[in-house]
């Protein structure tokens, strides 16, 4: 299993509405386990769990990126430490 956070940066919608309509888009996409609205340098950072790296680049680029309103994304994987 692969995780990944993936900070997300919106175009600016007319409404405060529109942060919870992305933010909903988000969540159904397969893959997502966490989705958090942030203030900073992006306006989301979402957990994304996926099968291989092949998987994740799907999530990433069909889902997350095709999402409406989204502008640009960076991908952080994490590294799979031993307990």
């Amino acid at each position: 299993m692969i995780s990944a956070f993936v900070m997300i940066k919106i175009e600016r919608g007319e409404d405060i509405n529109w942060i919870s309509m992305v933010k909903e888009v988000l969540q159904k996409a397969p893959g997502v386990k966490e989705v958090h609205a942030v203030f900073g340098s992006c306006d989301f950072i979402v957990k994304v769990e996926a099968e291989n790296f092949q998987q994740l680049s799907n999530i990433i680029i069909e889902k997350i990126r095709g999402a409406p309103g989204v502008t640009s994304t960076e991908t952080f994987i994490t590294l799979p430490f031993d307990e």
